[in-house]
């Protein structure tokens, strides 16, 4: 789950990435001419590294890391999955006091807290 969450985060940063090098690319073909595409280094913080289309780079990670979140999605739900249940009450009291109990640390054992 933690890998999954990981390359999530990655493709959602990726996608965020392209959209603005995409933004600044259309700003600057409004301000004339063909206008330039930014670039970007692909070393430590973007201080090192051989210089790159933006666009095209962000692009190329969005594709790269896509499969590798599904495979990892799929593994996911079929290695790690963990028991859930549904429950519903006849009325707001006992709702209410359900809300106010605290599963406790060891979740093999089944045992419940009420807190004030």
């Amino acid at each position: 789950m933690e890998q999954a969450l990981k390359l999530y985060k990655k493709l959602v940063k990726a996608r965020k990435k392209l959209e603005h090098a995409e933004a600044v690319y259309e700003l600057s073909k409004r301000k004339g001419g063909e206008g330039k595409r930014p670039t970007n280094k692909t070393g430590f913080w973007g201080l090192i590294g051989s210089k790159v289309d933006s666009i095209d780079y962000y692009k190329e990670q969005i594709k790269e890391l896509t499969p590798k979140l599904v495979v990892e999605q799929k593994r996911t739900q079929e290695e790690e999955q963990e028991g859930a249940a549904l429950v519903f009450f006849n009325n707001r009291r006992s709702a209410a006091e359900a809300a106010q109990v605290h599963n406790c640390i060891r979740p093999d054992v089944i045992h419940f807290c009420i807190l004030n």
